[in-house]
C-alpha cells in the first residue's frame, strides 16, 4: 500500500504518497492493556456518552465514522485446511456464543508420539494467557533445549536498576536470587528469543522482532569457564557479570528458522560491520533508557518476607521464546502451536474470546494444533459459552451490509441487545 501510494502520487520520498493513513488493529484480536478501543469509542458516541471527551477523541471518531468498513471473508492463513478455516467462525458476532463446540472436542494433547513422528514438537511453541507461566515455561525449556543440544546453559544475575532498593538484606540476597528464575538473564545457543523494545526502527529491529541466540560479547576476556563449555556436554555457567551485548540473529539467507518460520529482518539492514559478527547477527546492550524492566517475583521465599511481587532491574532488550503470551502471538503465522489454556490459576486473566481466537488463528492448518494439557469438562463447557463484547457486536451491526457505511441509530439498538450491555438513550 505505502508503495504503491508513493508511484501512484508521484510523491516516492513521503510515506503512503503524503496521503493520510490511519493504520487500526484487528478489533477481534486482543484489546488495548489500558485505555478505551476505537470500536467501543465509536459506539459510546452514538450512545450519547461524549460529552466530556476532548476534542482530538471527538475528531477522531468523527474521521472513522466516515470510513466506509470492507469485510473479508476468506482466512487466507488456513486456506489449505477448509474445514480448519470454518471452524474458525468465533469470528462471527451475530452469534450468541460463536466457539465451534465441535473444534474444541477435536483439540488434541500433544503427545510422545506427536515428538516422535516430528520432532518439530518438541520445541514447538507454547502459547499461555500470562506472564507469569511464560517466564516458568521459557526457563524450564531453555534448560531442556541446552540439555538436548549439548550447549551450556549461560545465566547471570539481573542487576536492579538504580532507582530500586534490593528487597532483602545483604545476607539474603543469595537466597533471594536462588529462589527467583525470573531475576537472572539466560543464553541458550540457538534458542528462539524476541526482541522486546524498540532498539532500531529504521532496521527493524523492533518490539516482537524474532531471533535467534547466537553469542555473548564481553567488556574483558570471555570467563574461561565459559570458554570450556563451548564444546559440550552440556553444563550450566553463571556468569559474574552480565554480558555487555547478547547478540541475536535476525536476518540471514534463509538457513535459519524461527519455529519452522523464516527471519524477517533485512539482511543487509542488519549487517552490522562490528567486528566478529556475522552478517544478519546484531549486539544487544543493556540500555537504562528502555532496558529497565520489572522481573515479577513467585517464590515461597520472597512471598513469606513480603517482597513487592515486581522489581525493577535492568536486562538486555530481549525475552526467550519458548512460550508466547495470547498478545505477542499476535500477528504470527506459525506451522504448529502448544496451547496451555486449561488448568491455569483462578486468578485473572480468564480466558476470553479474542483470546481463544488469536491462539487457534495462529496456524496454517488444525494438525498444528495441541493441547499442553488435557481439558477436563467443565472448562470445555466454559470455553464454548465465550461471548463477544457486546460494543464489539454492536460496531459490527451498525455498518450497513451492502455499503459498508457507518450508522450511528444501529449502534445503540444494536448494544442494548445484549445482556449487561448500557441503557443510555
Amino acid at each position: 500500500l505505502d508503495m504503491r501510494s508513493r508511484w501512484m502520487l508521484g510523491a516516492h520520498h513521503v510515506p503512503f504518497g503524503g496521503l493520510p493513513i490511519m493504520l487500526l488493529g484487528d478489533n477481534q484480536h486482543m484489546p488495548l492493556i489500558s485505555g478505551t478501543p476505537w470500536f467501543k469509542a465509536m459506539v459510546r458516541a452514538a450512545l450519547g456518552e461524549g460529552g466530556a471527551w476532548s476534542n482530538d477523541l471527538l475528531r477522531a471518531v468523527t474521521v472513522l465514522r466516515a470510513a466506509p468498513r470492507v469485510k473479508l471473508h476468506r482466512i487466507e492463513r488456513s486456506a489449505r485446511d477448509p474445514w480448519f478455516a470454518a471452524m474458525q467462525s468465533m469470528r462471527d458476532t451475530t452469534r450468541a456464543h460463536p466457539v465451534p463446540v465441535e473444534l474444541l472436542e477435536k483439540l488434541r494433547t500433544l503427545s510422545a508420539e506427536d515428538m516422535r513422528r516430528d520432532e518439530c514438537w518438541r520445541f514447538a511453541p507454547i502459547g499461555v494467557l500470562t506472564s507469569h507461566e511464560r517466564e516458568y515455561i521459557n526457563v524450564m525449556r531453555a534448560r531442556s533445549f541446552a540439555q538436548a543440544f549439548d550447549v551450556p546453559l549461560v545465566m547471570w544475575r539481573l542487576p536492579f536498576a538504580s532507582t530500586e532498593v534490593p528487597p532483602v538484606d545483604d545476607d539474603e540476597l543469595d537466597d533471594f536470587y536462588d529462589a527467583e528464575p525470573g531475576m537472572w538473564g539466560y543464553f541458550v545457543y540457538g534458542a528462539p528469543g524476541l526482541i522486546s523494545s524498540n532498539v532500531s526502527s529504521q532496521r527493524g529491529l523492533v518490539n516482537g522482532t524474532m531471533g535467534l541466540m547466537h553469542s555473548l560479547t564481553f567488556d574483558g576476556d570471555v570467563p574461561p569457564e565459559l570458554l570450556r563449555a563451548l564444546d559440550g556436554p552440556f553444563q550450566q555457567i553463571v556468569l559474574d557479570e552480565p554480558p555487555a551485548t547478547v547478540n541475536m540473529r535476525v536476518a540471514d539467507d534463509e538457513t535459519h528458522t524461527w519455529h519452522g518460520v523464516p527471519l524477517t529482518a533485512d539482511l543487509e539492514r542488519c549487517t552490522t560491520g562490528v567486528a566478529g559478527l556475522p552478517p544478519g547477527v546484531v549486539p544487544l546492550a543493556t540500555n537504562a533508557v528502555f532496558t529497565t524492566e520489572h522481573a515479577v517475583t513467585w517464590s515461597l521465599f520472597s512471598a513469606q518476607r513480603n517482597v513487592p511481587r515486581k522489581q525493577g532491574v535492568v536486562r538486555h532488550p530481549y525475552t526467550l521464546a519458548f512460550a508466547l503470551t495470547n498478545f505477542k502471538l499476535q500477528s504470527r503465522t506459525l506451522p504448529r502451536l502448544v496451547l496451555s489454556l486449561f488448568h491455569s490459576p483462578a486468578s485473572p486473566p480468564h480466558l476470553t474470546l479474542c483470546a481463544l481466537y488469536v491462539f487457534v488463528s495462529r496456524v496454517t492448518t488444525f494438525d498444528g494444533l495441541r493441547l499442553l494439557l488435557p481439558p477436563n469438562r467443565a472448562e470445555l463447557d466454559k470455553a464454548a459459552k465465550l461471548a463477544h463484547d457486546p460494543y464489539l457486536a454492536a460496531w459490527v451491526a451498525a455498518y450497513d451490509p451492502a455499503t459498508g457505511r457507518w450508522s450511528d441509530e444501529a449502534a445503540p439498538e444494536h448494544v442494548r441487545r445484549f445482556p449487561g450491555a448500557p441503557r443510555t438513550a
